[in-house]
């Protein structure tokens, strides 16, 4: 789910918080959680026991590669 800025924020939020309670692996690229909406679904994500994975640096290389797994 892109959080990015424009849009309605809230509605994509709640959707990616829905995302998160299921299984699998979270994936967050390129945050650096100075916005507040990334770290409340990392947050919720990890109450859910989700496995999370952050990617800030080499996301061009890393993000095929973890996908691929």
């Amino acid at each position: 789910v892109f959080l990015g800025d424009g849009g309605d924020m809230l509605l994509r939020l709640a959707d990616a918080l829905e995302r998160v309670e299921g299984p699998g692996t979270l994936l967050v690229v390129g945050t650096s959680f100075y916005t507040s909406t990334a770290s409340y679904v990392v947050d919720h994500a990890r109450r859910a026991g989700r496995k999370i994975r952050l990617k800030n640096r080499d996301a061009d290389g890393e993000v095929p590669r973890i996908l691929g797994e």
